[in-house]
């Protein structure tokens, strides 16, 4: 991974309790039941932080339906744009 530059090592800031992590392995067969591909993620261990401690707040944002009517009422009419494939 480090040849690749997907990720850098870097300093912990004071008053940060890390939390833990660890490898999650899984093989993915076919139906004759042959190894056609090997898995790996490396998971964070969340369940471990406590709230207050930890962290603070949590942030999840969320769309404004007046907003995506605004956007294709822009996009159909005021550009001439052609709308082709949307996901939200």
């Amino acid at each position: 991974m480090s040849c690749r530059k997907v990720w850098h090592l870097v300093d912990l800031p004071p008053n940060i309790d890390p939390i833990g992590c660890r490898w999650v392995f899984a093989l993915k067969k076919n139906e004759t039941g042959e190894v056609v591909r090997y898995k790996a993620r490396l998971v964070g261990q969340g369940f471990k932080q406590i709230k207050g401690i930890s962290y603070d707040d949590t942030f999840s944002p969320v769309v404004n339906f007046s907003l995506i009517g605004f956007f294709f009422a822009v996009l159909v009419v005021g550009q001439n744009w052609v709308h082709i494939q949307c996901d939200i």
